[in-house]
């Protein structure tokens, strides 16, 4: 019950974070505006959606993974993920300030792709974790009501974070 919540969750990501990568592919010499509403699109799903389902996951999900796994060190990778994530969004904001601030220099995009690969390569090995490691824990460990209460506990800091 709880896994197949979970895993939905990630489903309906998936098409958003290949699309990450797509527009990584078609970053050449030249800026085109598919690739600047490409960077666009990217920027906005980690912002709007990503990033405050991973605010959900550590204050909801990850409490109860600790508690299983016997501490908060358990949780650390993930929460670094989101960390990293984060540093990967300031990081193009930063890329795109400089080249508005100096246009006259070649486009930045070689350093847009180098950290939209990172960012996809970054999403996808969290979400394989979350998939390979703690769905089948708490799959494992938890009775049905346990795992209802966390799926509660879940949508309730969803719409706290999301304001729905």
């Amino acid at each position: 019950m709880l896994g197949k919540h979970l895993r939905e969750e990630h489903d309906a990501f998936r098409k958003k974070i290949e699309h990450i990568r797509e527009i990584a592919d078609l970053i050449r010499d030249e800026p085109s505006p598919v690739i600047h509403n490409g960077v666009d699109a990217t920027l906005s799903f980690v912002l709007d959606e990503l990033l405050p389902h991973a605010k959900v996951e550590e204050q909801a999900l990850y409490p109860v993974v600790a508690n299983l796994m016997g501490g908060e060190q358990a949780t650390r990778s993930m929460k670094e993920d989101h960390r990293a994530i984060e540093k990967c969004v300031n990081e193009i904001a930063d890329v795109r300030k400089r080249h508005h601030s100096s246009p006259g220099g070649p486009p930045p995009l070689i350093d847009i792709r180098r950290i939209l690969y990172s960012l996809h390569a970054i999403i996808s090995l969290h979400l394989e974790k979350e998939e390979t490691i703690y769905i089948p824990l708490l799959e494992s460990k938890l009775t049905e009501k346990e795992s209802e209460e966390v799926i509660a506990a879940v949508e309730k800091a969803a719409a706290e974070i999301f304001g729905s």
